[in-house]
């Protein structure tokens, strides 16, 4: 991404953010591997943050190992969306 470099695909980026925010949808930045980035997304009214800067692509072993909670009412709901079933 040119985040930082490219005043025009900043301009991209926050018209694609607005349009799908106004239209009631959540956004998700994946890919976000910089501070530059998280800072930009943080300030352009993303919902989500996804990348290397927080964790390597897990199983979904280890992502149960690793945020499990006590109550796991959407467990097999969460389960059928990460296998893609």
């Amino acid at each position: 991404m040119d985040i930082g470099l490219d005043p025009s695909t900043e301009s991209i980026i926050n018209a694609i953010l607005m349009m799908s925010s106004s239209l009631g949808l959540r956004n998700v930045a994946e890919g976000i591997e910089t501070e530059e980035q998280i800072r930009f997304f943080e300030s352009s009214s993303c919902d989500i943050l996804q990348g290397y800067m927080f964790s390597k692509p897990l199983s979904i072993e280890e992502v149960w190992a690793k945020f499990a909670v006590p109550e796991q009412p959407f467990r097999a709901q969460f389960q059928s969306i990460a296998l893609g079933l």
